[in-house]
C-alpha cells in the first residue's frame, strides 16, 4: 500500500509553483481561478491494449477561453459541494471536480468542507477539456485554502484517475502528454 503523501506548510511553497499555477483571486471571501480549455493539436493513436483501451499520443494546447472556478472552505466536516449555477455541466457528484477532490480528501486525511461553484464556458463534450480542466483548478485551489501540499507524481495520479486530460491542466505550458483513452464503442 503507497504511503499517505505528507503535508507541507503554505511557507515551503504552493503545490504548484506560482509561475506554472492558475492565477487566482479573492472575492468576497471565495478563491476565484481560471480553468482554461485546451485544444488537441495532433492525435495519433498507438495501437489498441488488452485491457479494450486505446493507446494514443497527442499534442495538447492550453488557449485563453476559461471556465472560472469559485472555491472556500466551509465549516461543515466531509462535505463537497459543487454547484454549477449557469448549467452547463452536470453539479454534485457527477462532476469531476467533485471526484478529484473526494480522491484528495481521503489521500491528505483532511475532512474539511468545501463549495465549489463553477461558471461554465468551455462547451462540454467538444473535447476541449473543460471538466479536466475545472478538476485541476479546483484542486490546486483546494490546497492553496487548506495549506496541504501534494507531490507532483501524486498530483498527476489523482488526476489521471478521474480523467486522462486532467494531469495537462496542472501546469498551462504547451507541452507533449502521451494519453491512454477508452474506446468509443
Amino acid at each position: 500500500m503507497p504511503s499517505r503523501p505528507t503535508a507541507r506548510s503554505r511557507a515551503e511553497g504552493p503545490a504548484l509553483s506560482e509561475a506554472e499555477g492558475p492565477a487566482l483571486s479573492e472575492v468576497e471571501g471565495w478563491l476565484v481561478l481560471p480553468a482554461f480549455a485546451k485544444i488537441n493539436l495532433s492525435l495519433e493513436l498507438v495501437g489498441r491494449r488488452a485491457d479494450g483501451y486505446w493507446e494514443i499520443r497527442t499534442v495538447y494546447q492550453s488557449v485563453t477561453l476559461h471556465d472560472r472556478v469559485r472555491l472556500r472552505l466551509v465549516r461543515r466536516p466531509a462535505e463537497i459541494v459543487v454547484r454549477v449555477p449557469g448549467g452547463g455541466a452536470p453539479g454534485g457528484r457527477a462532476n469531476l471536480v467533485y471526484r478529484l477532490l473526494a480522491r484528495a480528501r481521503r489521500a491528505l486525511g483532511v475532512r474539511q468542507g468545501v463549495e465549489v461553484e463553477l461558471e461554465k464556458n468551455i462547451p462540454a463534450g467538444r473535447g476541449l477539456g473543460g471538466g479536466s480542466s475545472d478538476a485541476a483548478a479546483a484542486l490546486a485551489g483546494w490546497l492553496r485554502l487548506t495549506g496541504e501540499w501534494l507531490p507532483e507524481v501524486e498530483l498527476f495520479r489523482l488526476g489521471a484517475a478521474v480523467g486522462a486530460d486532467v494531469p495537462f491542466f496542472f501546469f498551462r505550458p504547451h507541452r507533449r502528454q502521451h494519453v491512454v483513452s477508452q474506446v468509443a464503442d
